[in-house]
């Protein structure tokens, strides 16, 4: 399970979307690891076979002197054709695994933040709160849907849930997340120099940079699902609670 002790004291409606995080939160690990699992392989395979390389060279240059176009000549001689292509491969891989896990998890917050924004009307629907739909308000600005959701939340519940300074913390980096997701999708993961320097990647140490191209890891990615399924936990229960203090 996700070693988030589970102290929420659910309503029926939140209970389906509890038991999803859980399950989505098992699985997603689960399937990083396996990925991780595949890419290891193939660099295992790539390993092996640069030591057998080294071997080789040492072999027939024994006191390791030897010119750029004799290593040239070398590695044209002894290289397997197919190590450049499992270097490519691993490096595709790894980047299509971790990139894809960042745009699902995401994509599951989504769609479960708005099921707890939809559970929230409901719940104090009978409480007579004035229900802004701020989604069609702004309609034409640049709110992002996630935004637009807590903004719904907050306006139907009273709840400011910049007042809990964890949950306003993990909402900060929740936004980060965010930001790096729209850059693997729209730009393919290459950063200008600014970005990297002064906004996102200082804060996210679990990031890789290689030249202008940001490279996810498992860690980084183990840090989104877990920021994820504690927000949506603590907001169900701090929603709920109160709910009980209205009822």
């Amino acid at each position: 399970m996700n070693g988030i002790t589970n102290t929420y004291n659910f309503s029926e409606s939140f209970m389906y979307i509890n038991q999803e995080l859980d399950f989505i939160y098992d699985s997603f690990n689960d399937y990083i690891k396996e990925g991780k699992k595949v890419v290891d392989k193939i660099t295992e395979r790539i390993n092996t076979e640069y030591s057998n390389l080294n071997k080789i060279l040492k072999e027939k240059y024994p006191d390791g002197q030897y010119s750029e176009s004799q290593y040239a000549e070398f590695l044209n001689e002894y290289e397997n054709p197919e190590l450049s292509y499992d270097e490519q491969k691993k490096h595709k891989l790894e980047l299509a695994f971790l990139n894809s896990g960042l745009m699902y998890i995401c994509s599951q917050f989504e769609v479960l933040y708005e099921m707890i924004n939809k559970s929230t009307a409901e719940l104090f629907s009978d409480f007579n709160i004035i229900v802004t739909n701020k989604q069609k308000i702004n309609k034409k600005n640049k709110t992002s849907i996630i935004q637009k959701s807590k903004n719904n939340i907050e306006e139907n519940s009273g709840i400011d849930f910049s007042n809990n300074n964890e949950l306003h913390i993990i909402w900060r980096k929740i936004s980060d997340y965010y930001k790096i997701r729209n850059k693997i999708i729209h730009k393919n993961g290459k950063l200008n120099e600014e970005i990297i320097r002064d906004k996102i990647i200082k804060k996210i140490y679990a990031i890789k940079i290689d030249g202008s191209i940001m490279l996810l890891t498992k860690e980084f990615l183990f840090s989104v699902n877990n920021d994820m399924l504690k927000y949506l936990k603590e907001s169900m229960n701090i929603i709920y609670e109160k709910y009980k203090d209205k009822s």
